[in-house]
């Protein structure tokens, strides 16, 4: 959260636009290289606390709503050694 507070603290929430949370992502995550499920961490926090806003009555626009959370790669490529005994609990 301090990294998006540190951006966009000193503003009203409801005056950001998903754009500005778009660009502002995209520069992060080019500068700071972050891997894709960084970036939708991110995005999935802000969701969350513009919903909670919403809930509690703190916001009536959430611009979060917009921004989409992409479709992540965790394929891991697994080899099972024939050489190397499997350990059972029994």
């Amino acid at each position: 959260m301090a990294p998006i507070v540190e951006q966009f603290g000193d503003r009203a929430a409801e005056s950001i636009t998903a754009e500005q949370f778009e660009r502002w992502l995209n520069d992060e995550a080019e500068d700071r290289q972050w891997a894709l499920a960084t970036k939708n961490r991110y995005v999935a926090l802000l969701k969350l606390t513009y919903r909670l806003a919403e809930r509690n009555g703190k916001v009536t626009f959430n611009p979060a709503r917009l921004l989409r959370i992409r479709k992540e790669n965790n394929a891991r490529l697994r080899f099972l050694n024939q050489f190397t005994p499997l350990k059972t609990n029994l």
